[in-house]
C-alpha cells in the first residue's frame, strides 16, 4: 500500500465524529499494515509506537522494546523457562465457546476484572453500545494448540518434512545405513537452519514462533488483528471506554499490550496481583518462578535425545531400505531379469536392497552416552549463538562441560553451558524483530507455509559454516 492509499484511509476518519481536541493532526494517525513497503511501513510502525498511545492512561506493556517481549518466558537471569501445566486453571467459558486456561491466580484476578467491569455498566459508568470494552471476556488465552509443547512439536514436525522432504536428495538418502548416519546428514541441515532459527526448546522458547499465551498470563478478551496499526487506533484506542478498561486492569493486576490493546498481561509486581500469589502460597516472585516454570536447559539433553530418536524411528518406517547396486559377473548376466547399464561402460548391475539398521530405546541409551548428548547440546547452543569457535576451542568447551558433569553432576554442567551460551536480551529482541517483520510469520503458519519458510531460510544461509564439527 501506498502513502497515497494511506491517505485515503485517514479520510475515513470523518464517519468516527473525532473532534480535533482529541485526535490531533490526522497525519499522525498510524495506517500500518502488511500491504505497505518496506520503507512505509516502518515510517507507520515508528507512528504508532510514538503517537499513538495516550498519556493520560498508566503505561502499557510495550512487547516490541527489548526485555519486555520476554515476559514469562525468561527468568530475572534470562534463563529461559517454559510454563508447568499443572497449574493451569480454567476461565469462565465466554462467547467464543472454547476452553480457555491461566495459571489460577490470574484466573482469579481476572475473575474480579470481570465483576468489576459488570458493576460499571450495570451502574452506567460504561456504555456498552458502540465499545468493544462494554463486556469482559477471555476471547483466546493458553490452550493446547498455543502451548510450549504443541507449538515445538509442531517445529519438530516441520523441520523433519523439510529434511526429508527437500534437504535430503537421493544420494544422500542412500548414505543413511545407521542412526549415527542419519544423525551426522540431520546436524547438516540443523546447522544451517540453527543460524537463522530454533533447534533447541532452549532457543525456541525466545523466538518469534512461540505465541505469548503460552506462558499463563496472558489473556486476549478481543480477537485482534496484529498487523493492522490503523485498526488498533480507531477500533482500541479511540473506543470511549478504553481509558476506563486499562485503568481497571492496573486496578486488578494487569498490563494492556500497548501493540495489542486487546490483550493483558498479568503483571506479577502489581500489590493486587501478588496479594493473589500470596493467596496460593508464594511469597516472593523467586518463588513465582521456581513454582510455576520449568528452566528449559535442565531437560534439553532429553529433549534432543527423545527427538531424534523419533525421528529415526519414523524415517525407518518410511524408508526402512537402502538401495545397492552391484556389478554383475559371469551366470549372474544371463540369470538377472533387471537389466541395468551405465553409460559410461556398459556394465551391468544387481540392484539389491539393504535394511537400514533399527534402533530400540534400551539400545539407544546403552550405546551413546551423557558426554554424546551434552557435546551434541553445546554444539547447537553454539550455533545458535553465533560463536566463532574454531575446534580446539569448541573441543575445549565440551572437555569442561563433561568434567564438570562427571566430578560435580549434570546440573553443574549445564549451569555453565548457559553461561557460556545465554543470548542476552538484546540480541534476543534483534532475532525477534527480524523475525516478526517477516510477512510469513505475523500469522499461524500452517506446515505448508512453515516448510516454505524453513526451507527458504536454509537456502538463505547456504553458505554458513562454523569453523567446528560435531
Amino acid at each position: 500500500m501506498s502513502r497515497k492509499t494511506a491517505k485515503k484511509l485517514r479520510k475515513r476518519l470523518k464517519r468516527y465524529d473525532i473532534s480535533k481536541g482529541r485526535a490531533g493532526d490526522e497525519s499522525l494517525i498510524p495506517v500500518g499494515n502488511n500491504t505497505l513497503g518496506a520503507k512505509d511501513l516502518f515510517k507507520e510502525k515508528g507512528m504508532y509506537a510514538t503517537s499513538s498511545y495516550p498519556r493520560q492512561v498508566p503505561v502499557p506493556l510495550d512487547t516490541f522494546h527489548k526485555y519486555n517481549n520476554l515476559y514469562g518466558r525468561v527468568d530475572f537471569e534470562m534463563n529461559p523457562i517454559f510454563l508447568a501445566e499443572d497449574n493451569l486453571r480454567q476461565l469462565p467459558v465466554g462467547p467464543s465457546g472454547d476452553t480457555l486456561f491461566v495459571l489460577g491466580f490470574v484466573a482469579e484476578a481476572f475473575k474480579d476484572l470481570q465483576a468489576y467491569f459488570k458493576k460499571a455498566v450495570d451502574s452506567g459508568r460504561v456504555s456498552v453500545e458502540g465499545s468493544v470494552y462494554g463486556e469482559i471476556h477471555a476471547m483466546q488465552a493458553w490452550d493446547t494448540k498455543s502451548g510450549v509443547h504443541h507449538r515445538y512439536n509442531t517445529w519438530w514436525e516441520d523441520m523433519y518434512s523439510v529434511f526429508v522432504g527437500k534437504w535430503l536428495d537421493s544420494f544422500t538418502m542412500q548414505k543413511i545405513h545407521t542412526f549415527d548416519d542419519f544423525v551426522k546428514a540431520w546436524l547438516n541441515m540443523a546447522t544451517k537452519l540453527g543460524f537463522q532459527k530454533p533447534i533447541t526448546r532452549t532457543a525456541f522458547l525466545t523466538s518469534a514462533q512461540l505465541n505469548p499465551r503460552a506462558t499463563g498470563l496472558v489473556i486476549d478478551v478481543v480477537n485482534g488483528k496484529h498487523d493492522d496499526d490503523y485498526a488498533k487506533y480507531i477500533g482500541f484506542i479511540r473506543d470511549p471506554n478504553f481509558a476506563f478498561f486499562v485503568r481497571s486492569c492496573e486496578r486488578f493486576g494487569f498490563y494492556v499490550d500497548k501493540n495489542a490493546p486487546w490483550r493483558i498481561y498479568a503483571d506479577i509486581t502489581n500489590p493486587y496481583m501478588q496479594e493473589k500469589l500470596e493467596k496460593f502460597g508464594l511469597e516472593s516472585i523467586d518463588e513465582f518462578f521456581t513454582t510455576y516454570y520449568l528452566k528449559a536447559s535442565n531437560y534439553e539433553m532429553d529433549n534432543l535425545k527423545i527427538r531424534l530418536f523419533q525421528m529415526y524411528d519414523l524415517f525407518l518406517k518410511q524408508y526402512p531400505d537402502v538401495t545397492v547396486l552391484s556389478p554383475k559377473t559371469g551366470p549372474e548376466i544371463a540369470a538377472s531379469y533387471v537389466p541395468h547399464r551405465k553409460a559410461n561402460g556398459g556394465i551391468k548391475t544387481n540392484i539389491t536392497y539393504e535394511a537400514r539398521e533399527t534402533m530400540t530405546w534400551e539400545e539407544l541409551n546403552k550405546r551413546y552416552s551423557d558426554e554424546y548428548w551434552l557435546r551434541l547440546f553445546v554444539y547447537l547452543r553454539a550455533v545458535e549463538t553465533h560463536k566463532p569457535y574454531d575446534q580446539r576451542e569448541f573441543d575445549r568447551e565440551v572437555r569442561l562441560a563433561c568434567e564438570y558433569m562427571n566430578y560435580v553432576g549434570l546440573w553443574r554442567a549445564i549451569e555453565y553451558v548457559d553461561k557460556v551460551y545465554l543470548h542476552t536480551d538484546d540480541e534476543i529482541y534483534e532475532q525477534r524483530t527480524h523475525d516478526l517483520y517477516q510477512k510469513n510469520l505475523k500469522k499461524d503458519l500452517t506446515t505448508d507455509d512453515a516448510c516454505d519458510t524453513l526451507s527458504q531460510n536454509i537456502n538463505e544461509v547456504k553458505d554458513y559454516r562454523p569453523s567446528f564439527y560435531f
